[in-house]
């Protein structure tokens, strides 16, 4: 995408991408326990967007790691038994 921020950042009719896509699971479920994942440097930045928008959609914010790996297993930490999950997985065959 050629841009300084990572494109979950970017704007999409006026909003961050990572916002669509939180909105979307929520409105599917709207009972549905969403955990983001960050890398922690982004997690300012995520706060500040979501009160730039009045994003006010349920989700928890954790920290990711060093390699995708280590961001997936922290995810995976906040599931518990009875969860469903969703990643994004474009990057795992690369």
């Amino acid at each position: 995408m050629k841009a300084s921020l990572p494109k979950q950042f970017l704007l999409l009719a006026g909003r961050p991408v990572l916002m669509h896509t939180v909105e979307r699971f929520s409105t599917f479920d709207p009972l549905m326990r969403l955990v983001v994942v960050l890398p922690d440097e982004y997690h300012d930045l995520w706060r500040q967007l979501c009160a730039e928008h009045s994003f006010d959609v349920p989700h928890t914010v954790v920290a990711g790691g060093e390699e995708r790996f280590h961001s997936v297993k922290a995810g995976l930490d906040w599931v518990e038994a009875d969860m469903k999950v969703a990643a994004d997985m474009k990057d795992a065959a690369g």
